[in-house]
């Protein structure tokens, strides 16, 4: 049974390694003009894989605000219409499901930016509009005594937030390291960022968060804390996968886990 075991899992990566240009095939987009004479007025249409996607004033509407090109959204409609992405992960974000779909580092790199820029223009938004209501609210109560929540007196000077990433430092892989990009990126200086590590010590926690493109001077800059967090992992660990980051801003709390693919 054993063999037979072995011989199938040989079997398959062998698939797997021989398929791989078939199931990740690149998403090109033809773009044709037509004009209508009569009319005198004109259209783009798209075709992917031989397809015809059709575009509505709708969804150029929505490319323009997720700071997509027409053609993206096409490759976007065809890729959740037509392929197993639409039926595994039917809300993940546009930029990130043409990121997955992309097939060479320079598109990866493209809609990585797209979608780090549309989060960190998100947080701001939303700690500008936290920051706003606080002085609103002074202002209406200014005797009222506002009591800090247990998570609020964990910010540091000036910090609105906390943004806590739990890294096993012993099993960091590329992924991982695009997470730990991402959630740096996405962390606006109001924002306390602390690196709970694990399976490791200090020093090779900061090796690993500046190995993901993180520098020196960003760590100073934003006063990121790294702590041992070798015991508080273990009320996490079987509910989330690693690496992972938790949003806190004494209103809320949001989890946020790395998607293998």
């Amino acid at each position: 049974m054993r063999k037979v075991s072995v011989l199938l899992l040989g079997l398959l990566s062998g698939f797997v390694v021989a398929s791989e240009q078939r199931l990740v095939a690149p998403l090109e987009v033809e773009s044709i003009r037509v004009v209508d004479s009569q009319l005198g007025t004109s259209k783009v249409d798209y075709r992917v894989d031989g397809l015809e996607i059709e575009l509505t004033a709708e969804d150029k509407v929505k490319a323009r605000n997720w700071y997509l090109s027409e053609e993206d959204w096409a490759k976007y409609k065809y890729a959740m219409q037509y392929t197993p992405r639409g039926l595994v992960s039917p809300n993940l974000e546009p930029p990130i499901v043409l990121g997955v779909m992309a097939t060479n580092d320079r598109a990866r790199t493209r809609y990585a930016n797209i979608m780090n820029r549309l989060e960190l223009d998100r947080q701001e938004r939303e700690i500008a509009f936290q920051q706003a209501a606080n002085v609103l609210l002074a202002q209406m109560k200014p005797d009222e005594v506002v009591e800090l929540s247990p998570i609020q007196q964990q910010f540091g000077q000036k910090k609105t937030a906390l943004n806590s990433v739990f890294l096993d430092v012993s099993s960091c892989d590329v992924e991982c390291r695009r997470f730990l990009m991402r959630s740096f990126a996405g962390t606006s200086s109001a924002t306390q960022i602390t690196y709970y590590y694990f399976n490791g010590n200090e020093s090779q926690a900061r090796s690993v968060v500046l190995a993901s493109g993180v520098s020196s001077a960003d760590i100073e800059r934003k006063d990121v804390y790294f702590l041992d967090g070798s015991e508080l992992i273990k009320r996490y660990e079987s509910k989330h996968n690693v690496p992972f980051r938790v949003y806190q801003n004494g209103e809320q709390t949001r989890v946020f886990e790395i998607t293998r693919f």
